[in-house]
Protein backbone atom coordinates (compact mmCIF):
# COMPACT_ATOMS: atom_id res chain seq x y z
CA UNK A 1 0.00 0.00 0.00
CA UNK A 2 1.36 3.40 -0.99
CA UNK A 3 1.05 6.33 1.39
CA UNK A 4 1.76 9.96 0.51
CA UNK A 5 4.25 11.49 2.95
CA UNK A 6 5.06 15.19 3.38
CA UNK A 7 8.33 16.36 4.94
CA UNK A 8 9.01 19.78 6.41
CA UNK A 9 12.58 20.47 7.47
CA UNK A 10 14.07 23.59 9.06
CA UNK A 11 17.74 23.46 9.97
CA UNK A 12 19.67 26.21 11.76
CA UNK A 13 23.40 26.36 11.17
CA UNK A 14 26.30 27.91 13.03
CA UNK A 15 26.61 31.52 11.75
CA UNK A 16 30.40 31.18 11.81
CA UNK A 17 30.35 28.40 9.22
CA UNK A 18 30.88 29.36 5.61
CA UNK A 19 28.66 27.70 3.01
CA UNK A 20 29.20 27.41 -0.71
CA UNK A 21 26.70 26.14 -3.28
CA UNK A 22 28.86 23.03 -3.65
CA UNK A 23 28.90 22.30 0.09
CA UNK A 24 25.12 22.65 0.27
CA UNK A 25 24.64 20.21 -2.62
CA UNK A 26 26.99 17.71 -0.98
CA UNK A 27 25.23 18.10 2.36
CA UNK A 28 21.82 17.35 0.82
CA UNK A 29 22.86 14.14 -0.93
CA UNK A 30 23.17 12.00 2.22
CA UNK A 31 19.99 13.53 3.66
CA UNK A 32 17.93 12.60 0.61
CA UNK A 33 19.38 9.10 0.53
CA UNK A 34 18.77 8.63 4.26
CA UNK A 35 15.17 9.77 4.01
CA UNK A 36 14.46 7.34 1.18
CA UNK A 37 16.21 4.51 3.04
CA UNK A 38 14.30 5.28 6.24
CA UNK A 39 11.01 5.37 4.36
CA UNK A 40 11.63 1.96 2.84
CA UNK A 41 12.72 0.37 6.12
CA UNK A 42 10.36 2.06 8.57
CA UNK A 43 7.20 2.10 6.54
CA UNK A 44 4.59 4.16 8.34
CA UNK A 45 6.40 4.95 11.60
CA UNK A 46 6.53 8.74 11.16
CA UNK A 47 7.79 9.38 14.69
CA UNK A 48 10.87 7.21 14.20
CA UNK A 49 11.45 8.62 10.74
CA UNK A 50 11.35 12.21 12.03
CA UNK A 51 13.79 11.34 14.84
CA UNK A 52 16.24 9.70 12.44
CA UNK A 53 16.17 12.58 9.97
CA UNK A 54 16.77 15.00 12.86
CA UNK A 55 19.73 12.91 14.04
CA UNK A 56 21.18 12.86 10.54
CA UNK A 57 20.90 16.63 10.25
CA UNK A 58 22.58 17.18 13.61
CA UNK A 59 25.42 14.85 12.59
CA UNK A 60 26.56 17.67 10.30
CA UNK A 61 28.93 19.78 12.46
CA UNK A 62 27.49 22.98 10.97
CA UNK A 63 24.01 22.25 12.34
CA UNK A 64 22.87 23.82 15.59
CA UNK A 65 19.19 22.80 15.63
CA UNK A 66 16.58 21.16 13.44
CA UNK A 67 12.80 20.88 13.23
CA UNK A 68 11.49 17.91 11.25
CA UNK A 69 7.83 17.44 10.38
CA UNK A 70 6.50 14.25 8.81
CA UNK A 71 2.85 13.88 7.77
CA UNK A 72 0.92 11.03 6.19
CA UNK A 73 -1.48 12.70 3.80
CA UNK A 74 -3.99 10.05 2.77
CA UNK A 75 -4.47 7.79 5.75
CA UNK A 76 -7.87 8.79 7.15
CA UNK A 77 -10.84 10.18 5.25
CA UNK A 78 -11.81 12.23 8.31
CA UNK A 79 -8.56 14.24 8.34
CA UNK A 80 -6.30 15.95 5.81
CA UNK A 81 -3.24 14.40 7.42
CA UNK A 82 -1.74 12.91 10.55
CA UNK A 83 1.83 13.49 11.58
CA UNK A 84 4.46 14.59 14.00
CA UNK A 85 7.04 17.38 14.39
CA UNK A 86 10.22 17.08 16.44
CA UNK A 87 12.72 19.76 17.41
CA UNK A 88 16.25 18.81 18.40
CA UNK A 89 19.29 20.89 19.38
CA UNK A 90 22.93 19.97 19.44
CA UNK A 91 24.01 19.01 22.93
CA UNK A 92 20.55 18.95 24.44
Amino acid sequence: MKVLVLFDLAQRSDPEEKFTPESLREQNKPTEACVMDCLQRLGHQVETLAERVASLCLADPRSVSVIVGVEKLDVYSEAESVGVSVMRRRGG
